[in-house]
């Protein structure tokens, strides 16, 4: 989706056997706060509500996706490493 940037980490998708970076949806949170906050120039109750969806947005897991069948069932390389090292 052209909403979506390609973060850093790199992730394999159970679904369609995909490896490379993941995309996150943080434009779209951004997008959402950036429109409370203006309307809370009108509306500024609306302002208080704007903070508490960053600090929300900010302390949230990520949640990452698959760029080419759009999965959520994704396991992070980083983990498999992990897995693959302790056994």
């Amino acid at each position: 989706m052209a909403n979506q940037e390609t973060s850093g980490r790199a992730i394999r998708c159970n679904h369609c056997q995909y490896e490379g970076p993941a995309k996150t949806n943080s434009k779209i949170i951004f997008m959402v706060f950036f429109g409370l906050f203006l309307a809370g120039v009108v509306f500024t109750p609306l302002i208080v509500g704007a903070l508490g969806y960053l600090v929300w947005a900010l302390t949230r897991p990520s949640k990452f996706t698959c760029p080419s069948c759009k999965s959520l069932e994704v396991i992070k390389l980083e983990d498999i490493g992990e897995h693959s090292k302790s056994g």
